[in-house]
């Protein structure tokens, strides 16, 4: 589920005109949200979405309500709200495991940090890189306040996963950490409905919404891709490098093979430019797919060199295509 359906579900949860965060409609008259946005909110959070506006009625349900001594509100931090309006949500699939390392998903939600003054819908895209504590950690996107809240859809199934906690690094491309679905159905009543929801397996999207592609599948390795700092020093050692024309040559040639091309910012410096590039594959839909496609074109251009050995070690991608 991705697109205007994402975007139906998605939320701004609201006290008065403050911004809070993000949620999402998971049932009928039903917002999930994180607990540390929904506490904010001191007179009863509202929510606002594509479909208007509603006001909470009742407090919200946190878990757990006391957030702890700690940095961060304990786990699993997720809120439950009722809307008085019963708006409903679009078709949603929801799945309680944990997608395995290298799956990318999408966090549809809301923040300040558009070209667009105020807050608008926005989106990430993250590659699961494993277990972090009872967390999920994810990477290789800049996860900005606003996103808590978010919901975290599968891309390869379209599912919904879990729901976005927060980030590692305001200012950097270091990722951040949602809360499977299993934790809600955890700490849910055992009438509750949506805890039934959660506990049944997961329906497939018919062929039309699945955000899988039609060809092969993506290269997915069992760990996450390599940061961008790992990736520049061995993209530098690459010669040719230093020729601005080799550089925009490379990226020409990895589009080819991308459904989705790379937008790669031109940097008249080599490390600028390859910077760009690395940022560019690790913030792609598929970062592994980007990735192979940029060591492939090496592949062709610069054949049997060492550092294109040292990257083919480094993201764990076959030698001689993908």
């Amino acid at each position: 589920m991705t697109g205007p359906a994402a975007r139906a579900a998605a939320v701004e949860v609201r006290d008065g005109h403050s911004f809070l965060g993000s949620g999402f409609l998971v049932a009928p008259g039903t917002v999930l949200t994180v607990a540390h946005v929904a506490r904010r909110a001191l007179n009863g959070p509202s929510v606002s979405g594509s479909w208007g506006s509603a006001k909470t009625a009742g407090p919200a349900r946190l878990f757990p309500a006391d957030p702890g001594t700690g940095r961060f509100h304990a786990f699993p931090d997720l809120a439950v709200l009722t809307l008085e309006v019963p708006v409903a949500p679009p078709e949603l699939v929801l799945d309680p495991e944990v997608p395995p390392a290298g799956t990318p998903v999408l966090v549809a939600g809301f923040s300040p940090h558009t070209p667009t003054n105020g807050v608008h819908d926005d989106s990430l895209l993250l590659t699961v890189a494993g277990p972090a504590a009872d967390y999920v950690r994810v990477t290789g996107d800049e996860v900005r306040d606003g996103f808590s809240g978010g919901m975290v859809i599968r891309l390869d199934t379209g599912a919904v996963c879990g729901v976005l906690k927060g980030s590692r690094d305001f200012e950097g491309v270091r990722g951040g950490w949602f809360t499977p679905l299993s934790a809600l159905a955890a700490v849910l009543p055992a009438d509750d409905p949506l805890r039934a929801r959660l506990a049944a397996p997961p329906v497939a999207l018919p062929a039309a919404l699945s955000t899988a592609p039609s060809t092969a599948p993506p290269v997915a390795p069992p760990v996450a891709p390599p940061t961008a700092r790992r990736l520049l020093p061995v993209l530098l050692r690459v010669p040719g490098m230093d020729d601005p024309d080799f550089r925009r040559g490379v990226v020409r040639t990895a589009n080819e093979t991308l459904a989705d091309p790379l937008n790669v910012a031109y940097r008249a410096h080599d490390t600028d430019h390859l910077l760009e590039l690395a940022q560019a594959c690790l913030s792609h839909r598929d970062p592994w797919a980007a990735l192979a496609a940029v060591v492939e074109a090496l592949d062709l251009l610069r054949p049997g060199t060492a550092a294109v050995d040292d990257l083919h070690a480094l993201t764990g991608l076959p030698e001689g295509g993908s």
